[in-house]
């Protein structure tokens, strides 16, 4: 007889697999599979996600494919990518649309401006 632990165990541990595959983009996930570093990058930066470290870049390497990370490719990238993302005419857009804002403008010179311009976006839009 499956004990009781042995089963909240094997029903979190599934939980927690399943959460980490259905977080991925499919397209993201195809990136990762053929070690496209450079798009995965691109696409975080371009919807405002926070940079991934290399480690956790390795870690959906292992997941996904188990091939080698290019970091640098994904860093530059991703720089370029979140550059575009934290020009201040998108803030408008975003914030109407309701699109999290995770603070990754925080590094530019108008970060800040950034996150309020974003807040006022959304708080206008919901009235």
């Amino acid at each position: 007889m499956i004990s009781l632990v042995m089963l909240i165990s094997f029903i979190l541990c599934l939980s927690v697999f399943l959460f980490s595959c259905s977080s991925i983009p499919t397209e993201t996930q195809s990136d990762i599979e053929s070690n496209n570093w450079q798009a995965v990058g691109e696409y975080d930066g371009s919807n405002g996600l926070l940079e991934k470290s290399e480690l956790d870049l390795q870690a959906l390497s292992d997941q996904f494919n188990g091939g080698n990370v290019s970091y640098s490719a994904y860093q530059s990238s991703y720089l370029t990518a979140v550059t575009v993302y934290c020009e201040p005419k998108n803030t408008n857009m975003l914030g109407m649309l309701g699109k999290p804002y995770l603070g990754v403008c925080e590094r530019f010179p108008n970060g800040a401006f950034f996150r309020q311009d974003w807040l006022n976006a959304k708080t206008s839009n919901s009235r």
